[in-house]
């Protein structure tokens, strides 16, 4: 099939009313995970430092 007619039988469809779990692993060697523990990437270090600027005077009151 081509482009994404493929999807429409799926989209196109009544969604179920039940749902099942579904188990997903990821496996990364130990020395990685603590790496990405470790040193987090920008993005999250920004946004923290936006949170914790925005929430300073709570902080500083439930002290």
């Amino acid at each position: 099939m081509s482009g994404q007619s493929w999807l429409q039988p799926l989209v196109g469809r009544q969604a179920s009313r039940y749902s099942c779990p579904m188990k997903v692993a990821i496996e990364l060697p130990a020395g990685q995970v603590t790496d990405l523990l470790a040193a987090p990437d920008a993005a999250f270090q920004a946004a923290a430092q936006r949170v914790l600027a925005q929430n300073l005077e709570l902080y500083r009151r439930l002290a």
